[in-house]
């Protein structure tokens, strides 16, 4: 103790200060002991293959889509939605793509969007989207605010 005395008395450490010294000097010491008995311990881990997941992509995207292999299937991901504003799509002339861009509207409810416009005309409301399978309350209240007719 009286080494510490003389340490804080000559540094002009507070008690305050010296004990937080302290304790982020033990913390480190834990912290390291830590990742020495981790590193010692844990099998190595095989470094990742970056360059054949980077190879595989540039791949991909130079086939194009559609050009996948017959009976292959590519590792299905979360679709992202895109970002759309308030009334940016018109359900009487929108395409399959502006369709999809919807959340929770996928290529096959687009379609069925489609054909339901085509075999009974245009829309004359949002409820109208009740008529196609697949278009249930919940989803057309998630779709509603990004909806127009025209």
């Amino acid at each position: 103790m009286q080494f510490w005395s003389s340490v804080r008395q000559h540094l002009a450490f507070t008690r305050q200060e010296t004990l937080a010294i302290a304790f982020l000097t033990v913390a480190l010491l834990v912290g390291e002991a830590v990742r020495w008995y981790r590193s010692s311990v844990a099998p190595d881990r095989p470094a990742m293959e970056y360059g054949a997941l980077d190879s595989e992509f540039v791949a991909r995207t130079r086939a194009g889509p559609g050009s996948q292999a017959e009976g292959a299937k590519m590792p299905t991901r979360p679709r992202v939605e895109a970002r759309l504003s308030p009334g940016c799509v018109n359900i009487n002339t929108a395409t399959l793509e502006q369709l999809t861009a919807l959340p929770g509207i996928g290529p096959v409810t687009a379609g069925k969007i489609i054909a339901h416009r085509s075999e009974n005309g245009p829309l004359e409301t949002t409820e109208d989207l009740l008529a196609v399978n697949g278009i249930g309350p919940k989803k057309l209240a998630r779709i509603r605010a990004y909806l127009r007719v025209e």
